[in-house]
């Protein structure tokens, strides 16, 4: 039996080699760390079924490595589905801090530095 540390060594190494970590704009780390308060909490507030609870977290971590690997088209599909949600926040029951969360995600993926990540030629594994 492989002891669980070798495994996880040996992915966090070959996750090194795909994703420049340097490149990777401050916002967008910000925005990853947001995203998972929010899945912290979510999971913690809701009680359903355990493949649900359990595949929230492996999905969002996923959605956020290739957003760090730098794939536009991920990028634009997350500002896509922020804009769908606008009218659920303005008209919805949305809490405070669902409000906070969507106007900071927006606004982090938005700036300027991470824009121009998402728009450069190599920004990262794009293809």
């Amino acid at each position: 039996m492989v002891p669980v540390a070798v495994v996880l060594g040996e992915l966090v190494r070959a996750v090194d080699h795909v994703i420049d970590w340097q490149r990777v704009p401050w916002p967008l780390w910000a925005y990853c760390a947001v995203t998972l308060l929010g899945v912290g909490s979510v999971m913690m507030k809701v009680s359903g079924p355990f493949l649900a609870v359990a595949l929230l977290p492996i999905i969002m971590m996923a959605w956020l490595y290739f957003l760090l690997r730098g794939i536009r088209w991920l990028w634009l599909a997350t500002l896509g589905i922020y804009g769908l949600t606008i009218p659920q926040a303005l008209f919805g029951s949305v809490t405070w801090e669902g409000y906070a969360t969507t106007v900071i995600a927006v606004v982090l993926l938005l700036l300027p530095v991470t824009r121009r990540y998402y728009m450069s030629r190599d920004a990262g594994a794009s293809t």
